[in-house]
């Protein structure tokens, strides 16, 4: 039957004899008791004969009635009672024999014992009366800590986390509130217990892994390196995609795996066409000329598919990277016996190296220039400011290694011919009439890419890079053939409008001279980047003129330049599109 039934659906019924004997051992001595038992043997009325023999402290009487119904343990509690030989504490035992453990404590605190009360607390496990026992005297620091850890797994049992987290921080159980934090997710309190952890726990390192469960780099990071698992700490990084964190401490801790594993992953990102994913994992990496280099490729295709401001954003983007890779290396500190203009030398040489070999790269905000223009001489074709146009579309003759002949030259010659300058559009038409073939985007990208001073974490990238496009190289080829036979006839009616234009007007020079040097007063060409002096002139963004006076406002973060009575119509910078102050 189901026990919480029992007292439902059963009737205890003592026996006559069971009567008889509660009734003697309430009326009679022990003695009268005994002899009556004697007389009426059975188990069950020795029990009641031992207990109620211990109740008025006669234990000969109540070993033997222990022996008589075979109660093991009450003949070696009934011994334990002689061997205390104190009255105060034999009653407390008997009072706790029969689990009134209020009444022995009583007794126990009536003798100034505090000690053997808390001792009874525990071995009940009545963990919060121990604890205030504890706080009135009863016990020492050790034992208050254990009554905190059991207090807290009490509640932990009962899935209580948030009380039990209290008592094991009172415990100072890590080990416990390490868990349970994680449980309740409160983050912020694991944070906190790295700064009490010692160094080296092993405690640190579980705390470590939960932050990277989370996605808590900072905070695993500060776990691991604390635990001393520098490569613990630097995989943390790689697996939540914090590269510039896993670059900084492979570089502090001299670790050589992390750039192979920045490079193998950008080669994966690569392969799959995920140029940009793979741009932003060297910035967050710190490898902005890496970064530099792909955006540049970025820019080329774009300009291919003729998203002419697309690729003078990615040129932007480009070049805000080598302007961060520059003040990184500026910034650089000297340590030990080198010379602060030692590591600047070194910084230099470093950047040189890795820019050198790609002319692009070394005047970083060239690419943007050439896009910029171009795109502000077609606005101003279109808002017939015819002059401004033409000395715009010579200025972008400059930028004949940036963009394509075709689309250069053709602008070139749209300008001077609105513009009624034969002499510059007869020179237009001449570069149209020996239009070369573009190569093609993968024998293009091949070319670029190649060399030996290519970094050497990014080397693989570039490979991997060339060898993907090189698949598309047979039907390049194919391409090739088509194109020529194209640009041959495009070549044809190039030559034929150059007839019907120039038989009308024959091409005669009429470039003037409308503005003079700031320095040494010489005439000059409105479009001109430098005077016969040496002075470098600078355009102005706006209207693509040169800036010869000092009434002009200077972009803090591209450098570049346009007139205060033009610029004053923007909010944003025309080139870089930072905010104008």
């Amino acid at each position: 039957i189901n026990a919480e039934y029992m007292g439902d659906c059963l009737l205890t019924f003592e026996t006559k004899s069971l009567r008889d004997t509660r009734e003697l051992l309430s009326s009679v001595t022990i003695p009268d008791a005994l002899a009556f038992i004697e007389d009426n043997p059975h188990p069950r009325l020795w029990k009641l004969l031992a207990e109620a023999a211990l109740e008025k402290m006669e234990f000969k009487v109540a070993e033997k009635a222990f022996v008589k119904s075979q109660d093991y343990k009450g003949i070696q509690f009934v011994k334990k009672l002689e061997l205390l030989g104190d009255q105060s504490k034999q009653t407390a035992e008997v009072a706790t024999y029969f689990k009134r453990f209020d009444e022995a404590e009583r007794v126990y605190r009536s003798i100034d014992r505090k000690d053997l009360a808390v001792e009874l607390r525990v071995r009940m496990g009545d963990w919060f009366r121990v604890v205030q026992l504890v706080q009135e005297g009863g016990g020492d620091d050790i034992l208050i800590m254990q009554a905190w850890n059991q207090i807290g797994d009490y509640y932990a049992d009962r899935q209580k986390w948030a009380k039990a987290v209290q008592y094991y921080g009172q415990a100072k159980n890590y080990e416990k509130l390490v868990e349970f934090y994680y449980l309740l997710e409160d983050y912020k309190s694991m944070d906190r217990l790295i700064d009490q952890l010692p160094e080296g726990s092993s405690l640190l390192i579980t705390l470590g892994h939960e932050f990277v469960s989370v996605g808590f780099s900072t905070s695993a990071v500060t776990s691991f390196l604390k635990a001393g698992e520098v490569k613990a700490a630097v995989d943390c990084c790689v697996e939540l995609n914090q590269w510039d964190k896993a670059v900084q401490l492979a570089e502090e801790h001299n670790l050589p795996e992390i750039p192979v594993y920045l490079s193998r992953y950008a080669n994966h990102l690569v392969e799959k066409d995920d140029i940009c994913h793979a741009v932003e994992l060297y910035q967050k990496a710190g490898k902005h000329t890496d970064a530099a280099k792909l955006l540049t490729k970025l820019a080329q295709r774009a300009d291919r598919q003729q998203k002419f401001l697309r690729a003078k954003k990615l040129h932007v983007l480009a070049a805000l990277e080598i302007d961060c890779q520059r003040k990184k290396l500026l910034n650089t500190k000297a340590s030990g016996k080198e010379s602060q203009a030692t590591v600047l030398m070194d910084a230099m040489v470093q950047h040189d190296s890795a820019t050198g070999h790609d002319k692009e790269l070394d005047n970083a905000w060239r690419g943007a220039e050439a896009y910029h223009f171009f795109m502000l001489c077609q606005r101003q074709l279109a808002n017939s400011q015819i002059e401004a146009a033409v000395i715009t579309a010579m200025r972008l003759v400059e930028y004949d290694d940036i963009l394509a002949d075709l689309e250069l030259f053709s602008l070139v010659a749209l300008a001077a011919y609105c513009g009624k300058n034969w002499g510059l559009c007869s020179k237009a038409f001449i570069r149209l009439e020996a239009l070369e073939p573009r190569p093609p985007e993968v024998a293009n990208l091949a070319m670029d890419l190649g060399g030996d001073n290519v970094a050497p974490a990014v080397d693989d990238l570039m490979q991997t890079l060339n060898s993907n496009l090189s698949k598309s190289t047979a039907n390049a080829n194919a391409q090739a053939k088509q194109a020529e036979d194209e640009l041959a006839v495009l070549r044809q009616k190039f030559e034929d409008l150059a007839l019907k234009i120039f038989i009308r007007h024959p091409p005669v020079q009429k470039q003037e001279a409308k503005s003079q040097c700031p320095n040494c007063r010489q005439p000059m060409l409105e479009w001109a980047t430098s005077c016969q002096c040496g002075t470098t002139l600078h355009a102005c963004l706006v209207t693509g003129r040169t800036i010869t006076n000092n009434n002009c406002y200077t972009c803090r973060v591209c450098k570049h330049k346009a007139y205060d009575n033009e610029v004053y119509k923007f909010r944003n910078c025309p080139l870089c599109h930072t905010r104008i102050q």
